[in-house]
């Protein structure tokens, strides 16, 4: 869009400017815009291309300009869990705490130490 403002604004009001056929001048250089842009242009295209070494670069088109290769895209499946959460018993929490502050961490089953990670899960959904 702005390389075809910027041609547009170069045949029609710098062009006829510089051969004396406009009145006014226009302080824009709009073939330098126009310049720009093409060296931008030729320089894309040959790191595109592979650049000057042997390495490619990582320069890509961005997703939503890419052209897609014929295929259709796989679709996206999804799964939801419909299944109830794990309710845990505020008592048997309060007893493995008390465990705890008795006999310390290293005294709990393995049984208890899983009862405490799911006590976690449910209290910080709360």
């Amino acid at each position: 869009i702005f390389a075809g403002m910027e041609v547009f604004s170069l045949l029609l009001s710098e062009l006829p400017q510089r051969f004396g056929h406009a009145g006014r001048s226009v302080p824009i250089a709009f073939s330098a815009h126009v310049g720009g842009i093409l060296t931008a242009w030729v320089c894309y295209r040959i790191f595109r291309a592979g650049g000057f070494s042997e390495k490619k670069p990582l320069i890509e088109l961005p997703a939503w300009l890419r052209r897609k290769k014929g295929r259709a895209a796989a679709p996206v499946s999804y799964k939801v869990n419909f299944s109830k959460p794990l309710e845990v018993s505020r008592q048997e929490v309060d007893r493995v705490l008390d465990k705890i502050a008795r006999e310390g961490f290293a005294a709990l089953t393995p049984q208890e130490r899983d009862l405490l990670e799911r006590a976690r899960g449910v209290f910080q959904k709360r």
